[in-house]
Parts: C-alpha cells; sequence; structure tokens
C-alpha cells in the first residue's frame, strides 16, 4: 500500500526498480483537508517522481488509477485495477431476532470529514420522530469534537451513542442487532466519485444493508440491500430511509 510521499519513500524506489504501490485515494486532496499541511506539501512534491519511478500503478478504482498517471505526467505505465478485498475469518455473523422500532443504526469510522457523519446527525435532527432511530458511532477521530457539538445542538443524545473504539468481535454484537450500516457518505469532499470502502464489505459480510453515497462497482444500486444517496453534503432524508429498511 502507498505509504505517502516523502524523501525516505523516494529514495527506496531509485534504489529498486521492482516497486509496485496500490493507491486508496486521491492522495493531494485527501491530505490538503488536513489541518498539518505538511504531509500535503510533501505529497506535492514527491509523489509524482515516485510514481514515475515505481515498476506500476495500482488503484482499488479506475478513477484513482487515471488520477496517479495524471498527477504523475505520465503519457504510459503499467496499470491495474484491484478491488479491495476482506479477510473473512475476522468478521463473524451473529442473528438475533431485531424488533422494528427503534431502528439501529451502526457506523464504524476514523472521524474524517470524508466519512460524513455531519450528514446522519444534520438528517437526524431534521427528522420529525427521531425517537424512532438509535445510531451508534463507533470509533474515534479528528471530527468527533465536531459530530459532539452537532449531537448536542440538535438535542439527540438519547439518540446517538458515542461508545469509542470497538474490537472486531464488539462491532459484530453491535451489528447483530442493528438494522442498517453507515457507510461512506463524504468521498467527494476529496474528489472520489468512485471507491472500494473496505468497512463496505465488512458491513456485507456482517448481514447488513448499507448506507453510502459513492459509487461502488462491487455494490450496485441494482442491489436490494443497497441505500445510495446523492454525493453531496444534504443531511441524510431519514423519512425515506425508514421506508427502505421496512420495505426490508
Amino acid at each position: 500500500r502507498y505509504p505517502l510521499g516523502d524523501e525516505f519513500t523516494l529514495s527506496l524506489v531509485n534504489k529498486y526498480d521492482n516497486i509496485v504501490f496500490e493507491h486508496h485515494t486521491k492522495e493531494e486532496e485527501e491530505l490538503h483537508t488536513y489541518y498539518d499541511k505538511s504531509f500535503y506539501k510533501k505529497e506535492v512534491e514527491f509523489g509524482p517522481q515516485i510514481l514515475r519511478k515505481s515498476l506500476a500503478i495500482v488503484g482499488v478504482t479506475k478513477s484513482i488509477v487515471d488520477y496517479e498517471i495524471k498527477r504523475a505526467g505520465l503519457v504510459s505505465k503499467s496499470k491495474f485495477v484491484h478491488l479491495n478485498g476482506i479477510n473473512s475469518e475476522n468478521t463473524g455473523l451473529f442473528h438475533k431476532q431485531k424488533p422494528l422500532l427503534p431502528i439501529n443504526l451502526l457506523s464504524v469510522s476514523s472521524f474524517q470529514p470524508w466519512h460524513g457523519l455531519d450528514r446522519i446527525i444534520k438528517g437526524l435532527g431534521n427528522y420529525t420522530s427521531p425517537e424512532e432511530f438509535r445510531i451508534s458511532l463507533v470509533g474515534s477521530g479528528p471530527c468527533l469534537n465536531e459530530i459532539k457539538s452537532l449531537i448536542h445542538e440538535r438535542n439527540l443524545s438519547d439518540y446517538v451513542s458515542l461508545p469509542g473504539n470497538f474490537s472486531s468481535k464488539e462491532i459484530a454484537e453491535i451489528a447483530a442487532v442493528s438494522h442498517l450500516a453507515v457507510g461512506s457518505l463524504g468521498l467527494h469532499r476529496i474528489g472520489l466519485e468512485d471507491a472500494c470502502p473496505i468497512k463496505h464489505r465488512e458491513f456485507c459480510l456482517l448481514g447488513l444493508p448499507i448506507l453510502f453515497s459513492c459509487l461502488d462497482d462491487d455494490f450496485p444500486d441494482s442491489l436490494p440491500f443497497i441505500y445510495r444517496v446523492s454525493a453531496d453534503d444534504k443531511p441524510i432524508d431519514f423519512s425515506s430511509l425508514k421506508e427502505f429498511i421496512i420495505r426490508l
């Protein structure tokens, strides 16, 4: 996996001519969202040089591969698309009976802007009957305080929990009583129209329908357990979301 651009990675590809990196994001776009811009500046300086020196370019989507080719200024280069996969042995499937109400949503993230958790909180705040939902936002990260503030401002503390970081087994236990998993809702913020999030695949293995906004080749809209919303900053429409869950 591509470790980001710096002088050490550049020295590595200068020394060895058989290195292939796999890219999971549009690095410059993502790093530009960080408060600390030092990673972004190094990526701009060293990234294109590293790409030109690498043996081939691999990305988890075609748009990422095309992005890497363009920013490296390459006309021709060996390139491949390799979708993400997961280890099924690390994920257990639990079956439990679930009452229809309240509707339980599960999110697992590192609380980054591109996860779009604010869309969930704002959407629930706009919904006339928030007591019909319970949302577990598992994880921690840079946007945690922003999400806490949103929950407080919208008076949603009774319906949204922030339990912190959980093990895979603990997440599977929460998934067993959940009706829907929240996937990536803000990847447009880092320039990604299509993506290949690992958590979409893990949620699927846990037997959960998935809410997300990007294009994902493994999960087309035609699948009945996929609820894909617009790739923008609009709050999630919980009325439509409830109808989707009831139809399932």
